[in-house]
């Protein structure tokens, strides 16, 4: 449910593990971009509200905004007492970015990782794209990592994709000082 501020809440399945999901909307329209927060520890995307209105704004709303709790970090979802390693956390959010996020129609992906949510964040990109053995599988389409520092927005530092600020549409890079970060190595 929105609230005064746009942002809502709710509980969505995810790889069948009941899942907060904070978000705000874009505004100005049809979402021309999905930028996906994933929380370092202790996993709850409360912790990143004021961030993900803060990157609302400075995207201008043209974005929707979105963060995914981690499995079982939410006090209100019941999950019998289970718990997850990191592989399964990975998992979780490559589950998230297929069932909510990576969907026909859907604008460019951008995530967002703080702490172990950048590590689990830089696995699940890899598992999508078919490099963490998984093999077979052609690269995700409009799926980037992006530094939340090149919005000019007082973050965590988040591991970074070079080519990110390439995928965002005209209108959204206006929006953004220039960022001027080195070549990462060339992707298979």
């Amino acid at each position: 449910m929105p609230n005064a501020g746009g942002l809502w809440r709710r509980i969505c399945s995810v790889g069948g593990v009941a899942t907060e999901v904070l978000g705000i909307d874009a505004t100005s329209g049809a979402p021309r971009l999905q930028v996906v927060v994933i929380p370092g520890n202790p996993g709850s995307s409360v912790y990143f509200k004021p961030f993900m209105a803060a990157l609302h704004a400075r995207l201008g709303g043209h974005a929707e905004v979105v963060a995914v709790t981690h499995a079982g970090h939410d006090p209100e979802t019941d999950t019998g007492g289970q718990l997850w390693d990191l592989s399964q956390q990975v998992g979780h959010k490559v589950a998230f970015l297929r069932e909510h996020v990576l969907l026909p129609g859907r604008p460019p992906v951008v995530l967002v990782g703080h702490s172990i949510g950048a590590a689990m964040m830089v696995q699940a990109v890899a598992q999508l794209d078919g490099l963490s053995g998984e093999g077979g599988r052609a690269p995700e389409e409009g799926l980037e990592a992006l530094n939340p520092l090149a919005f000019g927005l007082a973050a965590p530092a988040l591991t970074a994709a070079p080519t990110a600020a390439d995928a965002l549409p005209a209108i959204l890079k206006a929006q953004l000082p220039p960022v001027h970060m080195p070549p990462g190595p060339p992707r298979p």
